[in-house]
């Protein structure tokens, strides 16, 4: 992978990390019924900070970023990225559909809110796990030694 790619995945994931913390503080957040409007407008601006971040990462990872290189340079991992990939598309419509109905629900109705913010941290979940899986991927498709003679 080019210097110029890893470096600008690098600072991606950075960034990522910092508006995933972000959207864990707002979730977090115990709003009393008084609250719940900022709360709802927070993750309103958090989750949609997310999913525009999230596109460009992807789109930087399956075009530029580790996906192709893996490919050209350890073609035996085509399985673990084909999958990755398939998860990234399952990350842009989830978040797709969390900001519509973000957008749709009002904060007279709390449960639907409090759905809402589950169906947030699995998906942070999800995106945890996910990130360890490519961080490995990567470690085991440039980091390791082809092993040989000595």
């Amino acid at each position: 992978m080019s210097q110029s790619i890893a470096r600008q995945t690098l600072i991606e994931h950075q960034t990522l990390k910092h508006v995933t913390e972000a959207l864990r503080i707002v979730l977090n957040w115990q709003a009393p019924d008084a609250g719940l409007p900022r709360k709802l407008t927070s993750l309103r601006f958090v989750t949609g900070s997310l999913q525009r971040h999230m596109q460009y990462m992807l789109g930087l990872e399956e075009q530029d970023g580790y996906m192709p290189q893996v490919m050209a340079m350890s073609p035996q991992f085509a399985k673990e990225v084909a999958t990755l990939r398939l998860q990234h598309d399952e990350f842009r419509l989830a978040l797709q559909e969390i900001v519509a109905q973000l957008e749709a629900v009002t904060a007279d109705d709390p449960a639907q809110v409090s759905e809402i913010c589950k169906r947030l941290t699995e998906l942070l979940d999800k995106l945890d796990a996910h990130s360890k899986l490519e961080t490995s991927l990567v470690q085991e498709a440039f980091l390791r030694e082809e092993g040989g003679e000595g």
